[in-house]
């Protein structure tokens, strides 16, 4: 867990991203509060299927 002042989180973006993308999790701060937290994101797609009196309708549904 990582704790950075907004200012240099706008000036370090490139290094905070790669920190992310190997797991770590970064607070953002703003007067003294957490503003921001960021963390890893998965995309993810799951098919759900709808089905009617007029058949079977597949809907992809992304996470």
């Amino acid at each position: 867990m990582l704790n950075i002042s907004l200012q240099e989180a706008q000036n370090k973006l490139p290094e905070l991203i790669n920190l992310v993308e190997q797991g770590e999790e970064i607070f953002i701060l703003g007067n003294n509060k957490t503003r921001i937290k960021l963390v890893s994101f998965t995309e993810k797609t799951k098919k759900k299927s709808i089905r009617s009196t007029s058949g079977t309708c597949n809907h992809e549904r992304r996470f």
